[in-house]
């Protein structure tokens, strides 16, 4: 699987979150959805709040991986 993302994701923080989530088997599509959904709020209140866009970023890996923690540890 690594070497698949390896070919696929040139930016190394997008593979670890990535290969973190196939290795919880995070649901994708709940994961996907949380993530637009959380980057459409950013991208309405960004002005306001003087973000950059490795906020949005760090924002998308964060709920992209959200649940990941009731696998670990319910």
């Amino acid at each position: 699987p690594e070497v698949a993302l390896l070919s696929t994701t040139a930016d190394p923080r997008r593979r670890a979150i990535l290969a973190m989530m196939e290795h919880y088997r995070v649901d994708e599509a709940h994961a996907e959805q949380t993530a637009t959904l959380a980057l459409r709020l950013f991208d309405g209140t960004q002005a306001v709040h003087r973000l950059r866009a490795d906020d949005r970023r760090l924002l998308e890996y964060a709920a992209l991986v959200h649940d990941i923690g009731h696998h670990i540890s319910g």
